[in-house]
Order: structure tokens, then sequence, then C-alpha cells
């Protein structure tokens, strides 16, 4: 019997330790883990001087972002 695979990921999704490997990708700019974990947590605050948060999303215990919400808040900072 065939296995099948009902959960189809969205590959929009990107788990946040895969985050700076992103951000290194679309800026050139090298960033941690911890960065990102603070991004979500507390925020950072951008030139125009308003705090931004990293949108997330968790599942089963997992924290999840969308490539989409990465740029939004970069593009949001160099506001």
């Amino acid at each position: 019997m065939p296995k099948i695979n009902h959960f189809k990921p969205d590959p929009e999704l990107l788990k946040i330790k895969d985050v700076p490997g992103f951000i290194l990708k679309q800026t050139g700019v090298r960033r941690s883990i911890w960065i990102v974990y603070h991004w979500i947590k507390k925020g950072r605050r951008s030139y125009s001087g308003h705090n931004t948060k990293l949108r997330v999303h968790t599942y089963c215990g997992q924290i999840f972002t969308r490539t989409s919400w990465v740029m939004d808040f970069l593009r949001k900072l160099g506001e």
C-alpha cells in the first residue's frame, strides 16, 4: 500500500531557524537567530520611529513566518 501524504506544506512558510538565511539571500546582511527571535518578541524600531514586529504563526509548537511577512518587515524597517 503506498504511503499517502495528506499534508501539503505551504511553500511560503519559513521556520524561524531558516529566516537568517533568507535575509542573507535577499539583502546580503547576516542576522542571527537571536536577532530574529528579538524581532518577534520585542520588535525593531524603524527610522520613522515606529516599533515593528515580525509576524509569526505557531503550529504544533513550532514558530513559522511567511516570506511575504519577512519582506514586509524589512520594507517597514527601511521607511
